[in-house]
């Protein structure tokens, strides 16, 4: 089952307020899109792993999916998403 990589930071003059804002509707295009995101961050700096709710592999729709929204959050800055890769192994 293929995972997808994601790393993002938030713009550094944000307050919390704004960020959990931002998180929350992160969480809900992620489960909206049937994925759910196990990772976190601090501050500014958030890392994880996205993948399907259940048995499944996130595809290449979703990977483009979650970082088109991503890059078009104005607060969100240096937005990747790395090659899916194996969820069980580590390896694309």
């Amino acid at each position: 089952e293929d995972c997808l990589p994601l790393n993002f930071n938030m713009q550094a003059d944000l307050s919390a307020d704004e960020r959990n804002k931002i998180l929350d509707r992160f969480i809900q295009m992620i489960e909206d899109a049937g994925l759910q995101f196990g990772g976190g961050g601090r501050g500014t700096e958030w890392s994880g792993i996205a993948e399907t709710c259940g048995r499944g592999s996130v595809t290449a729709e979703h990977r483009r999916t979650v970082l088109e929204w991503l890059e078009r959050q104005p607060q969100i800055l240096n937005a990747t998403a790395g090659p899916l890769i194996d969820g069980w192994y580590g390896s694309p």
